[in-house]
């Protein structure tokens, strides 16, 4: 398998080129005091398993910190992570005082924010939920649009309904090197999972549930969501089976009765009527005499 390209100068804008932005990296690995770390406020990143933390942490005690952070120091004198939130929360854990920190200097927090969300991406260590909402983030700073506009510019190019060539050509770019998943895919796999409700969205984040099955849970009312997510997990669902039990759920009430109604319906002919005797069709006329006064 080829090497992943490397994105993160290629999704900076282009007055920052690769050498620009790490030339502006300290010369040596500094100590940084770990109570002016902060989470940096562009992070792609919203979920983080406690258990691999403490993990991460059990690694630290026992061999060091052995990759820096990598952080951008703001007007406040605060650090800001860039990559390496897992590790700051681990040596958090352990109560440390300092942590090895490789630092970015002199550029703007734009070019700070970008370099955050392309690193995540190049890690491939977000959840689809977080994957598609920091490419989202991207295209829309190289579009100059807010995520809500640019979504909608998306909608339109993949349509054919977009007459910005240029748009086309910047959003493809940024959807190869971040992934090369194609516009189409982006649209149509990625968008549903931004509108997922809180429930679904928290089991995908959380890895537990997969995003194609969470889009087609939400198709169900959503008091059933949380059953459902506890059954797709619980059974090993298949997405086909997940399917079969939310147009299950989504059955239109009273399809029995208008199902029962057509037969009678089909059944209440002249010809049919002529071959009943006497008390069946008077028992008949009972029934239908009831089933009027209930109508009316």
């Amino acid at each position: 398998m080829s090497p992943k390209p490397d994105i993160r100068a290629s999704l900076l804008n282009s007055k920052t080129s690769k050498e620009a932005v790490y030339n502006q990296r300290s010369k040596t690995i500094l100590e940084v005091p770990l109570d002016q770390v902060v989470p940096f406020s562009g992070q792609a990143r919203r979920y983080f398993d406690h258990d691999s933390i403490k993990a991460l942490a059990d690694s630290i005690e026992k061999h060091g910190q052995l990759s820096p952070l990598l952080v951008w120091r703001n007007n406040d004198e605060q650090y800001e992570i860039i990559a390496g939130e897992r590790r700051w929360k681990a040596l958090r854990m352990l109560k440390r005082r300092v942590a090895l920190a490789d630092v970015i200097m002199d550029v703007t927090r734009d070019q700070a924010f970008e370099i955050a969300l392309v690193d995540n991406l190049q890690r491939e260590n977000l959840n689809r939920y977080e994957e598609v909402r920091a490419k989202l983030d991207l295209i829309a700073r190289r579009l100059m649009m807010t995520p809500d506009d640019a979504r909608a510019e998306l909608l339109r190019l993949r349509n054919g309904t977009s007459s910005n060539t240029q748009h086309l050509v910047i959003v493809e770019e940024v959807l190869k090197m971040a992934g090369n998943e194609s516009l189409q895919s982006f649209v149509a796999n990625g968008f549903p999972v931004l509108d997922l409700p809180q429930v679904l969205r928290q089991a995908v984040e959380d890895g537990s549930l997969h995003p194609s099955k969470a889009t087609v849970i939400k198709g169900a009312p959503e008091e059933h969501h949380a059953v459902l997510i506890q059954q797709t997990v619980e059974e090993k669902l298949t997405r086909q089976q997940v399917l079969d039990r939310v147009r299950a759920l989504a059955a239109p009430k009273g399809i029995t009765y208008r199902s029962n109604a057509d037969a009678v319906r089909k059944l209440l002919t002249p010809s049919r009527l002529k071959t009943l005797d006497t008390a069946r069709r008077n028992e008949l006329e009972t029934l239908l005499a009831k089933v009027k006064s209930l109508l009316q």
